[in-house]
């Protein structure tokens, strides 16, 4: 899944410096990183919400991507959650 600081690099609304300098104010505050971009004006308003958009849209889980990448089939998959749903069925 794409990260918001990715998404605006791409499209170059922001530098890797800029990345760099926002996830290092990110390890002492722990905002999110589009609040920091936008406080410090890397980012606008519409400009965030663009993003965070695209990357809902983009979004897929861990068992589609496995699937993508051919690691499993999609069959497999869905046997897999199958028994992982029986088993937590089963706990409750």
């Amino acid at each position: 899944n794409i990260r918001i600081g990715e998404l605006a690099k791409s499209k170059g609304w922001i530098t890797e410096d800029d990345i760099h300098k926002i996830l290092t104010i990110q390890e002492d505050t722990y905002e999110m990183f589009g609040e920091i971009a936008l406080r410090e004006g890397k980012l606008s308003e519409e400009q965030l919400n663009e993003l965070v958009k695209e990357q809902k849209e983009s979004y897929i889980f861990f068992g589609e991507a496995l699937v993508q990448i051919g690691v499993i089939s999609e069959a497999e998959l869905i046997e897999n959650l199958k028994g992982y749903n029986k088993a937590k069925m089963e706990e409750e």
